[in-house]
């Protein structure tokens, strides 16, 4: 009895002694995961990229002070947040599932959409690997580094390329249209004293100047396309400029019983600029709001509306186009400016349509932005600063 008491106490020792040398073996690795995490932390808040870790569930335990710097979010704000509130829902299915095999121990890398706390896109390259948290359980280690200006160069090449080669194509249609033109011209005078002869022509006579001359300013909108002419900078009349896309809207207005509103202020000063780029500029967001507004028209009853307005605030000119179209989603109010953007469903312009008219605005140090009209439709926003000339 006595040995068997004896063999029970050593047991019992040499499981205490077992139980201690765990505990302190856990101890030390608490205290050198501890003194590891401080210094990660030290080093990755000097870094410039954003660096988060997510749990099994997908939420943000840990990010770097960098996140303020791009997003405007402190790190306080996100924490025990999901990242997919903050990707942008063209991209978070395709984010969703290369995280997903990050948790199988597969190291990804992908190129997403984040908004930031103004609700504008944010372009990030992120790459994510396997790492144990705190409680133990599988995460994920990421670093976002913001690309976005990388991105916008990479669209800027590819439309000037594109641009290049439709604008030779509509140059060498332009000419082509404008050789039948004068072609035509060279017969017009004895047309007219045909007419003259045969005065029940006349209205017919009257409308075939009239298409005649809109063919003629339609030409010259084509032409202004070619991108190796060297326009110059020069004072122009801004509501001049929308008159003459207007102009050329015409007809199209009148086929289709669009109503039109042209509130233009007499207080717009002349100011240096492209004359001919602008007015594509106006042309492509006229001929958007047009397509918009055709797509939900059914009946005379409800005729579709389109107005545009110029104003001036301080050394800003601010031109508005508005339309009672069907209107712009929140991911279309962000991203139609977009050079590769589709609106889902089929929008009115193709791919980087839109992009076209921004990059014009932004040459002259100009903005252009999209929101929501009162009436239910678009909004596009042109604010343009005053530059006089000899300035």
């Amino acid at each position: 009895m006595s040995s068997d008491r004896e063999s029970l106490f050593e047991r019992l020792e040499s499981c205490e002694t077992r139980l201690h040398m765990e505990s302190m073996r856990r101890q030390a690795a608490q205290e050198a995961w501890e003194i590891s995490e401080a210094r990660y932390q030290s080093l990755i808040e000097g870094m410039e990229d954003i660096v988060f870790t997510l749990d099994s569930q997908g939420e943000i335990i840990q990010v770097n002070q960098a996140v303020e710097r791009a997003l405007g979010y402190s790190p306080d704000e996100l924490i025990g947040r999901r990242l997919s509130e903050f990707i942008l829902e063209p991209d978070q299915e395709r984010a969703v599932n290369q995280l997903s095999r990050v948790f199988v121990h597969s190291p990804q890398a992908g190129e997403y959409r984040a908004l930031d706390k103004n609700g504008a896109p944010v372009w990030f390259r992120v790459t994510g690997s396997p790492v144990h948290v705190m409680t133990g359980a599988g995460g994920v280690r990421c670093i976002a580094s913001e690309i976005t200006r990388e991105r916008m160069q990479q669209q800027e090449l590819v439309w000037s390329r594109q641009m290049a080669s439709a604008g030779q194509q509509a140059v060498f249609l332009a000419r082509e249209f404008c050789l039948v033109w004068r072609e035509a011209q060279d017969h017009m005078s004895s047309l007219d004293n045909m007419v003259k002869e045969e005065p029940e022509l006349g209205p017919f006579w009257t409308r075939f100047t009239e298409a005649a001359a809109r063919l003629k300013d339609a030409a010259k909108m084509i032409a202004s396309l070619d991108p190796a002419v060297n326009e110059m900078l020069r004072a122009v009349n801004l509501n001049q400029s929308i008159v003459n896309v207007f102009r050329l809207f015409r007809s199209r207005f009148d086929r289709k019983g669009i109503r039109t509103t042209l509130s233009l202020s007499t207080q717009i000063p002349f100011t240096m600029a492209w004359s001919k780029r602008m007015e594509h500029a106006l042309f492509v967001l006229l001929n958007h709001a047009c397509a918009a507004v055709e797509s939900k028209m059914r009946s005379p009853e409800a005729p579709g509306e389109i107005s545009v307005t110029s104003r001036r605030k301080k050394d800003r000119i601010i031109i508005e186009l508005s339309d009672n179209g069907p209107g712009l989603s929140r991911e279309d109010c962000h991203r139609i400016f977009d050079f590769n953007y589709l609106r889902p469903g089929g929008g009115a312009e193709e791919v980087g349509g839109l992009h076209m008219p921004w990059s014009i605005i932004a040459d002259h140090g100009g903005s252009l932005k999209a929101g929501a009209s009162p009436e239910g439709g678009a909004l596009f926003t042109i604010e343009l600063p005053v530059r006089r000339p000899g300035a």
